[in-house]
């Protein structure tokens, strides 16, 4: 068998641009085997095995581009160019978003973050309703509920009978409802009201009317008098209608500076079960019917017709003189 003489380490001068003939043979199982053919004009020397073949040469060649060429580069890198322009969009979009929200490490346009609370500046509109265990204003200010037809406050249980409390601030009116109402100042309470009765706890109920304080019912009462600063006295009228004053035991009227003065437009009666009695330093019986020729009497006598009819006739005449008066 002839010696081979040594291989020469030459590379193929081709151009690796310019297309190829380059065939595909088996080569065992999974595997194939790439031949290239040369054109005429090529002059090939590869470190690969050389087999000829009668008249033709098969060269093996393992050709491996690295790298992407053609169409799929450009359009990776328009791929790349194109997710850096929505990156710088994006970043854009954020740095507008922190700018018009004023967005800070402790607000969030007019939401304040303050420890255990929230602040928020201007107005806010809950249209779904508020639920919180308490309410407060801001230290100094005044807290105001507005609204245009009407605030209702409720507490406890109002769906069933005489349970939990309701007060109703309308256009035109108030309406509390409870099953009771106290009044109070600190500790002391001052009011009371509940079905049955109305509780005033004051050393003075001053009603200021033009027109007094209206009583539909009965005014029930252990002193009635008027105030000694007020400089007026005390009226009980009744316009239209009957007076009575009733007592179970004793009535009395009395005067501790001045006189009692009682009148009537048509009579006055005084009627007694047992006695009545006129006790005084002088009682004076003005008016009694005389005797015309009497008039001019200095003293008179006191007569009494059988009605109980009082009149007087001249000191020392007979009564019976002045029976026509009866």
């Amino acid at each position: 068998m002839p010696a081979m003489e040594p291989m020469r380490d030459e590379r193929p001068a081709y151009d690796m641009a310019e297309p190829r003939k380059v065939s595909y043979e088996p080569a065992g199982e999974g595997l194939r085997q790439r031949r290239y053919e040369p054109e005429p004009g090529d002059t090939l020397t590869t470190d690969t095995d050389i087999y000829a073949d009668r008249g033709a040469q098969t060269v093996e060649l393992h050709i491996q581009r690295i790298g992407i060429y053609g169409w799929r580069k450009y359009c990776l890198y328009c791929s790349v160019l194109w997710l850096v322009i929505l990156a710088l969009i994006n970043f854009g979009l954020v740095l507008w978003l922190i700018d018009a929200f004023e967005l800070s490490d402790n607000r969030a346009g007019p939401v304040v973050f303050r420890e255990h609370r929230i602040r928020i500046e201007g107005d806010v509109e809950f249209t779904q309703g508020l639920v919180a265990p308490n309410l407060t204003a801001l230290t100094g200010t005044t807290m105001q509920l507005e609204s245009t037809e009407g605030v209702n406050l409720r507490a406890g249980d109002t769906s069933s009978s005489g349970g939990g409390s309701t007060v109703s601030l309308g256009t035109d009116a108030v309406q509390v409802t409870s099953g009771s109402l106290r009044g109070a100042y600190g500790d002391d309470i001052y009011l009371t009201a509940n079905a049955s009765q109305v509780t005033l706890r004051a050393n003075e109920v001053v009603v200021e009317s033009a027109s007094g304080l209206l009583v539909s019912g009965t005014l029930q009462t252990g002193r009635l008098e008027n105030a000694y600063t007020a400089n007026q006295g005390l009226t009980v009228e009744s316009v239209g209608q009957d007076l009575s004053v009733q007592a179970n035991q004793d009535v009395t009227v009395n005067s501790q500076t001045a006189s009692v003065t009682v009148s009537a437009f048509d009579s006055i009666s005084l009627t007694a079960a047992n006695e009545l009695s006129l006790s005084g330093n002088a009682i004076v019986m003005d008016n009694l019917p005389v005797l015309a020729a009497d008039a001019g009497a200095a003293a008179f006598q006191l007569c009494a017709c059988a009605s109980g009819q009082l009149y007087r006739v001249a000191s020392g005449a007979a009564c019976a003189t002045g029976v026509s008066l009866c």
